[in-house]
């Protein structure tokens, strides 16, 4: 419980995530072209994207109590026709307010949080630590019957059409001193990619690469309803399963082994449709926007 409050406090746990979510993982699939060969280019985003999604994964099993009650939500915002940002964030939903409680009271009877409080603005725990007692809090910002935790409210990637690029943050705190109508902000370190972003039917593909490296990496969102979108990336996402029918997948389209379980494959837009159809091969993100 002590590394996951500090994680609260600091930033949002790992992901997912889409446009971030994007834990790391074992298998990369890489692609020698952008996808699909027969897209069109992608020249302003849907007007109905902008919102805040739940989101969950496809595989989410044996989850723990925290991550149970904080549920990670990405905030689509639509700066213009052809930007758009992602954030990242946790809340609590105030049905699992008791749950919240009754965790940390678990967590103090076994002696790893020494005191707690909960209140419609913050969260404060003193945690037992090797070092002594050690007092953290998140502040709480209410929004209908969800709780924000403001703190893990993170700009995550932005998309820019116009430049054809994606930059990725990463939040540290500044050295220098702050300018005083920023009051403890944080500022952002950037990692920037060439972006090629492609629309088929009802379906949108980002692909990305960094500066130097010839291999595409595809974020792939599929609009299955309004409000609701599946979004898969180019990991595997059980590297076990894959390697169990790795024979099989290489009769759709081959899978050339690139560096360790890191495989490139350039795909016809029949194998591509096919390998995004397969459930369990791609890691998935399902994102419901909040009303």
């Amino acid at each position: 419980m002590q590394n996951n409050w500090k994680v609260i406090r600091s930033k949002p746990l790992a992901l997912l995530l889409f446009l971030g979510m994007l834990t790391s993982a074992c298998t990369n699939v890489y692609f020698e072209k952008p996808v699909p060969q027969n897209g069109t280019e992608l020249r302003s985003f849907p007007s109905d994207w902008s919102g805040v999604y739940l989101s969950k994964q496809a595989q989410q099993e044996d989850l723990s109590d925290l991550e149970q009650i904080l549920q990670q939500c990405f905030r689509l915002d639509r700066v213009d026709d052809r930007h758009l940002l992602v954030s990242s964030e946790y809340r609590i939903h105030e049905r699992n307010w008791a749950r919240l409680r009754s965790a940390l009271e678990t967590e103090k009877k076994e002696g790893r949080v020494q005191s707690f409080q909960l209140s419609e603005t913050a969260i404060w725990c003193v945690l037992n630590t090797d070092n002594g007692p050690y007092q953290q809090y998140t502040t709480l910002i209410k929004d209908g019957p969800w709780y924000i935790l403001p703190q893990t409210l993170t700009p995550f990637r932005q998309y820019d059409l116009e430049q054809g690029i994606q930059t990725e943050f990463e939040a540290r705190k500044p050295k220098s001193d702050q300018h005083e109508w920023l009051p403890n902000a944080d500022s952002l370190e950037l990692k920037v990619s060439t972006l090629v972003a492609r629309q088929k039917d009802n379906n949108w593909y980002f692909n990305t690469r960094p500066e130097e490296d010839p291999k595409w990496s595809l974020l792939h969102v599929r609009e299955t309803e309004p409000g609701k979108l599946t979004v898969q990336l180019s990991n595997i996402d059980d590297t076990d399963a894959f390697k169990n029918r790795e024979e099989y997948f290489n009769q759709i389209t081959p899978f050339t082994n690139v560096d360790g379980n890191n495989y490139l494959i350039d795909p016809t837009d029949k194998a591509l449709d096919q390998l995004l159809s397969e459930e369990g091969l791609f890691q998935t993100y399902y994102l419901s926007r909040m009303e």
